[in-house]
């Protein structure tokens, strides 16, 4: 993990040495609009962009290894699902009280702390958790990356989810809360 943040952050730093991004200059600021409401089914978050999801299958990963000592070592069809994660940011009003319900959106904006947010995260195959997860440890396969800062999450940032409650969407094996504590986006320069 500490390779990949080095990683990012030599990236970042090469990418804007060459122009290839730009650092603003100006930190933009801004706020959830807690009285804005819609009631949406589960396309309709989608189509709003308040939810993403990223559909990985099987040909996918044996392209991602295509010419290395991995290679050739799927043998499942290349059109299976490998992996599947939905994800927004679940304090946004419409979002997190259309997909967790009123009570449990309440519930959500009362344990956080002034400044911090709460990203959702509902997958199916791969595991985003980690095969390595243990209690009191790190997910070492989900960060949130913005500019060169990663942020990653301990267990204690994360809150189960057992049922979400938005019309129209597909089953999924794991779902997670997970808490981004203020003082990572007082680090970041948006």
């Amino acid at each position: 993990m500490v390779m990949n943040v080095a990683i990012t952050r030599g990236a970042t730093e090469l990418a804007r040495h060459l122009g290839i991004i730009q650092q603003d200059q100006q930190s933009l600021k801004s706020a959830i609009a807690q009285d804005v409401f819609q009631s949406l089914n589960w396309s309709d978050l989608l189509t709003a962009q308040l939810m993403s999801t990223l559909t990985i299958r099987e040909g996918d990963v044996e392209a991602a290894f295509k010419g290395t000592e991995a290679e050739g070592q799927s043998t499942k069809p290349s059109e299976q699902l490998f992996a599947e994660v939905a994800f927004g940011l679940a304090d946004v009003p419409t979002l997190g009280k259309n997909l967790l319900g009123e009570q449990e959106f309440q519930w959500l904006q009362s344990q956080l702390q002034p400044g911090e947010h709460v990203l959702v995260l509902l997958g199916n195959g791969y595991s985003f958790k980690g095969s390595g997860y243990v209690r009191g440890g790190i997910f070492d396969r989900i960060q949130l990356l913005q500019n060169d800062l990663a942020i990653s999450f301990r267990d204690l940032d994360q809150i189960r989810v057992t049922d979400i409650w938005i019309a129209g969407a597909p089953a999924f094996k794991e779902m997670s809360l997970f808490i981004i504590r203020e003082h990572h986006w007082s680090a970041l320069a948006i």
